[in-house]
Protein backbone atom coordinates (compact mmCIF):
# COMPACT_ATOMS: atom_id res chain seq x y z
CA UNK A 1 0.00 0.00 0.00
CA UNK A 2 1.67 3.27 -1.24
CA UNK A 3 0.18 6.52 -0.01
CA UNK A 4 1.69 10.31 1.22
CA UNK A 5 1.48 10.92 5.09
CA UNK A 6 -0.90 13.30 6.37
CA UNK A 7 -0.59 15.95 8.98
CA UNK A 8 -3.62 15.15 11.41
CA UNK A 9 -4.16 17.19 14.45
CA UNK A 10 -4.25 16.10 17.92
CA UNK A 11 -6.11 18.47 19.78
CA UNK A 12 -6.20 15.74 23.18
CA UNK A 13 -4.36 15.35 26.13
CA UNK A 14 -1.43 13.09 26.40
CA UNK A 15 0.10 11.56 29.81
CA UNK A 16 3.36 10.15 29.89
CA UNK A 17 5.37 8.61 32.51
CA UNK A 18 9.24 9.75 33.51
CA UNK A 19 10.63 6.25 34.68
CA UNK A 20 14.23 5.10 34.64
CA UNK A 21 14.75 2.19 31.88
CA UNK A 22 16.98 -0.82 31.92
CA UNK A 23 17.58 -3.40 29.77
CA UNK A 24 19.98 -6.59 29.05
CA UNK A 25 22.34 -5.23 25.92
CA UNK A 26 20.19 -6.63 22.97
CA UNK A 27 23.64 -8.09 21.25
CA UNK A 28 23.92 -10.15 24.29
CA UNK A 29 19.94 -11.20 24.04
CA UNK A 30 20.87 -14.19 21.85
CA UNK A 31 23.05 -15.67 24.56
CA UNK A 32 20.16 -16.29 26.95
CA UNK A 33 17.56 -16.34 24.62
CA UNK A 34 18.10 -18.59 21.32
CA UNK A 35 15.37 -17.36 19.19
CA UNK A 36 16.29 -13.62 19.47
CA UNK A 37 18.92 -14.62 17.13
CA UNK A 38 16.04 -16.00 14.24
CA UNK A 39 15.61 -14.74 11.02
CA UNK A 40 12.32 -12.99 11.51
CA UNK A 41 13.20 -10.57 14.14
CA UNK A 42 11.54 -7.15 15.01
CA UNK A 43 11.95 -4.33 14.93
CA UNK A 44 13.01 -3.77 11.07
CA UNK A 45 13.37 -1.20 8.26
CA UNK A 46 10.94 -0.55 6.24
CA UNK A 47 12.57 -0.10 2.47
CA UNK A 48 9.95 1.18 0.47
CA UNK A 49 11.65 0.46 -2.88
CA UNK A 50 11.24 -3.42 -1.55
CA UNK A 51 7.60 -3.04 -0.82
CA UNK A 52 5.18 -5.37 -2.69
CA UNK A 53 1.67 -4.22 -2.82
CA UNK A 54 -1.76 -6.07 -1.86
CA UNK A 55 -4.21 -4.48 -2.68
CA UNK A 56 -6.26 -7.64 -1.14
CA UNK A 57 -5.30 -6.34 2.47
CA UNK A 58 -8.03 -3.83 2.65
CA UNK A 59 -8.69 -1.91 5.56
CA UNK A 60 -7.35 -3.07 9.14
CA UNK A 61 -10.79 -2.72 11.23
CA UNK A 62 -10.10 -1.58 14.90
CA UNK A 63 -13.24 -2.88 16.93
CA UNK A 64 -14.26 -0.50 19.81
CA UNK A 65 -12.06 1.87 18.99
CA UNK A 66 -14.73 4.78 19.11
CA UNK A 67 -16.04 3.93 22.60
CA UNK A 68 -15.04 6.84 25.00
CA UNK A 69 -13.35 6.37 28.07
CA UNK A 70 -11.15 3.47 26.36
CA UNK A 71 -7.61 5.01 28.22
CA UNK A 72 -8.31 5.96 31.76
CA UNK A 73 -5.38 4.36 33.67
CA UNK A 74 -1.60 4.70 32.34
CA UNK A 75 0.74 2.12 34.18
CA UNK A 76 4.71 1.78 34.75
CA UNK A 77 5.11 -1.61 33.81
CA UNK A 78 9.00 -1.46 34.12
CA UNK A 79 9.62 -1.36 30.04
CA UNK A 80 7.73 1.30 29.23
CA UNK A 81 4.22 3.55 29.37
CA UNK A 82 1.28 1.16 28.98
CA UNK A 83 -2.39 1.00 29.25
CA UNK A 84 -5.25 -1.63 29.65
CA UNK A 85 -7.26 -0.84 26.30
CA UNK A 86 -10.53 -3.26 26.11
CA UNK A 87 -10.66 -2.84 22.25
CA UNK A 88 -9.71 -5.75 19.07
CA UNK A 89 -8.52 -5.77 15.73
CA UNK A 90 -9.77 -7.74 12.65
CA UNK A 91 -9.50 -7.24 8.76
CA UNK A 92 -6.87 -6.11 6.79
CA UNK A 93 -5.98 -9.50 5.86
CA UNK A 94 -5.86 -11.17 9.16
CA UNK A 95 -6.95 -14.41 8.98
CA UNK A 96 -8.44 -14.02 12.89
CA UNK A 97 -10.12 -11.97 15.26
CA UNK A 98 -7.39 -10.56 17.84
CA UNK A 99 -8.10 -8.80 21.31
CA UNK A 100 -5.72 -5.75 22.61
CA UNK A 101 -4.05 -6.61 25.97
CA UNK A 102 -2.19 -3.38 26.24
CA UNK A 103 -0.44 -0.41 24.01
CA UNK A 104 2.64 1.43 24.59
CA UNK A 105 5.61 3.59 23.38
CA UNK A 106 8.89 3.95 22.77
CA UNK A 107 10.71 7.11 22.83
CA UNK A 108 14.49 7.69 22.25
CA UNK A 109 16.99 10.23 24.24
CA UNK A 110 17.24 14.31 24.89
CA UNK A 111 19.27 14.08 21.31
CA UNK A 112 16.86 12.99 19.02
CA UNK A 113 19.17 13.24 15.99
CA UNK A 114 21.72 10.52 18.00
CA UNK A 115 18.98 8.72 19.76
CA UNK A 116 15.42 8.73 17.99
CA UNK A 117 12.84 7.04 19.62
CA UNK A 118 11.26 4.66 16.84
CA UNK A 119 11.68 0.75 16.76
CA UNK A 120 10.97 0.56 13.38
CA UNK A 121 12.76 2.45 10.51
CA UNK A 122 10.97 3.84 7.44
CA UNK A 123 13.74 4.33 4.56
CA UNK A 124 16.70 4.56 7.56
CA UNK A 125 14.94 6.96 8.97
CA UNK A 126 13.46 6.57 12.47
CA UNK A 127 10.40 9.09 14.10
CA UNK A 128 10.67 10.62 17.69
CA UNK A 129 8.51 8.48 19.34
CA UNK A 130 6.62 4.98 17.87
CA UNK A 131 3.04 3.45 19.17
CA UNK A 132 2.28 -0.05 19.76
CA UNK A 133 -1.26 -1.91 19.95
CA UNK A 134 -0.36 -5.25 21.09
CA UNK A 135 -3.75 -7.99 20.57
CA UNK A 136 -3.46 -11.50 20.74
CA UNK A 137 -5.46 -14.06 18.86
CA UNK A 138 -8.97 -14.41 20.28
CA UNK A 139 -8.95 -18.10 20.51
CA UNK A 140 -5.37 -18.14 22.17
CA UNK A 141 -3.63 -17.79 25.11
CA UNK A 142 -0.35 -16.40 25.86
CA UNK A 143 1.37 -19.36 25.88
CA UNK A 144 -0.22 -20.75 22.63
CA UNK A 145 -0.04 -18.01 20.90
CA UNK A 146 4.00 -17.65 21.06
CA UNK A 147 4.16 -21.20 19.15
CA UNK A 148 2.17 -19.74 15.72
CA UNK A 149 3.31 -17.18 13.38
CA UNK A 150 0.41 -15.10 13.63
CA UNK A 151 -0.49 -15.74 17.26
CA UNK A 152 0.09 -11.82 17.87
CA UNK A 153 -0.93 -8.57 16.04
CA UNK A 154 0.77 -5.37 16.84
CA UNK A 155 -0.54 -2.45 14.92
CA UNK A 156 2.47 0.50 14.86
CA UNK A 157 2.19 3.71 14.27
CA UNK A 158 5.13 6.66 14.07
CA UNK A 159 4.94 9.62 16.12
CA UNK A 160 5.98 12.63 14.62
CA UNK A 161 3.93 15.99 15.25
CA UNK A 162 3.06 18.46 18.64
CA UNK A 163 0.66 17.63 21.32
CA UNK A 164 -0.83 20.90 23.53
CA UNK A 165 -0.03 19.56 27.03
CA UNK A 166 1.48 17.17 28.99
CA UNK A 167 0.43 16.47 32.89
CA UNK A 168 3.71 15.10 35.18
CA UNK A 169 2.76 11.61 36.82
CA UNK A 170 4.26 10.38 39.72
CA UNK A 171 3.99 6.66 41.01
CA UNK A 172 2.95 3.27 39.54
CA UNK A 173 -0.30 4.10 38.04
CA UNK A 174 -2.34 7.17 37.60
CA UNK A 175 -5.73 7.85 35.99
CA UNK A 176 -6.14 10.25 32.93
CA UNK A 177 -7.99 13.03 34.08
CA UNK A 178 -9.65 13.16 30.62
CA UNK A 179 -10.21 9.67 29.24
CA UNK A 180 -10.45 9.78 25.56
CA UNK A 181 -11.05 6.88 23.14
CA UNK A 182 -8.35 5.94 20.87
CA UNK A 183 -10.36 6.63 17.83
CA UNK A 184 -9.42 9.95 18.73
CA UNK A 185 -5.79 9.50 19.20
CA UNK A 186 -5.42 8.12 15.62
CA UNK A 187 -7.26 10.48 14.10
CA UNK A 188 -6.31 10.91 10.76
CA UNK A 189 -5.07 7.84 10.29
CA UNK A 190 -5.67 6.22 6.97
CA UNK A 191 -6.25 2.36 8.18
CA UNK A 192 -6.33 0.90 4.37
CA UNK A 193 -2.53 2.43 4.10
CA UNK A 194 0.04 0.41 5.79
CA UNK A 195 2.95 -1.77 5.69
CA UNK A 196 2.59 -6.12 7.08
CA UNK A 197 5.32 -8.44 7.15
CA UNK A 198 6.09 -11.22 9.54
CA UNK A 199 8.19 -10.91 12.70
CA UNK A 200 8.88 -11.24 16.05
CA UNK A 201 8.00 -9.67 19.82
CA UNK A 202 11.26 -7.13 19.92
CA UNK A 203 11.88 -7.95 23.63
CA UNK A 204 13.56 -12.06 24.73
CA UNK A 205 12.17 -14.10 24.03
CA UNK A 206 11.70 -12.47 20.94
CA UNK A 207 9.42 -15.18 19.96
CA UNK A 208 8.65 -15.08 16.41
CA UNK A 209 5.12 -14.97 16.42
CA UNK A 210 4.32 -11.25 15.58
CA UNK A 211 1.90 -10.28 12.22
CA UNK A 212 3.27 -6.41 12.37
CA UNK A 213 0.84 -3.32 10.97
CA UNK A 214 3.01 -0.43 10.70
CA UNK A 215 0.61 2.44 9.12
CA UNK A 216 2.01 4.95 7.04
CA UNK A 217 0.00 8.23 8.05
CA UNK A 218 1.41 9.57 11.78
CA UNK A 219 -0.06 10.42 14.68
CA UNK A 220 1.50 14.09 15.52
CA UNK A 221 2.65 15.19 18.69
CA UNK A 222 5.39 18.23 19.19
CA UNK A 223 9.18 17.52 19.56
CA UNK A 224 9.51 19.68 22.52
CA UNK A 225 7.19 17.04 24.69
CA UNK A 226 9.09 13.87 23.49
CA UNK A 227 12.01 16.31 24.65
CA UNK A 228 11.09 17.04 27.94
CA UNK A 229 9.79 13.83 28.71
CA UNK A 230 13.17 12.05 27.62
CA UNK A 231 15.17 14.42 29.73
CA UNK A 232 15.63 11.04 32.88
CA UNK A 233 14.68 8.28 30.61
CA UNK A 234 17.81 6.34 28.59
CA UNK A 235 17.27 5.64 25.13
CA UNK A 236 13.88 3.51 25.04
CA UNK A 237 14.39 1.39 21.70
CA UNK A 238 16.00 -1.28 19.69
CA UNK A 239 18.54 -1.54 16.17
CA UNK A 240 16.20 -2.99 13.65
CA UNK A 241 16.84 -5.90 10.96
CA UNK A 242 16.27 -6.36 7.47
CA UNK A 243 13.16 -8.63 5.99
CA UNK A 244 12.28 -10.17 3.23
CA UNK A 245 8.87 -9.97 1.76
CA UNK A 246 7.87 -7.22 3.26
CA UNK A 247 3.75 -6.11 1.89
Amino acid sequence: FESQLSTPCFPYFLFLFIYLFKENSLPHWGKHYPKCNGRKQSPINIDTQKVVKNQELGSVDLINFSLPHTMKMLKNNGHTVNTPAPVGVRGGGLKHKYTALQFHFHWGGKDLVNHPGSEHSLNGHRSPLEMHIVSRRSDLNDSTAAKVQDGFAVMGFFIVSRIYRVHPLEGDKVRIMEPFSMHQLLKGVDLSKYYRYNGSLTTPPCDEAVVWTIFKDPIRISKDLVQTNSFLIPNNSMTFYEIEGLL
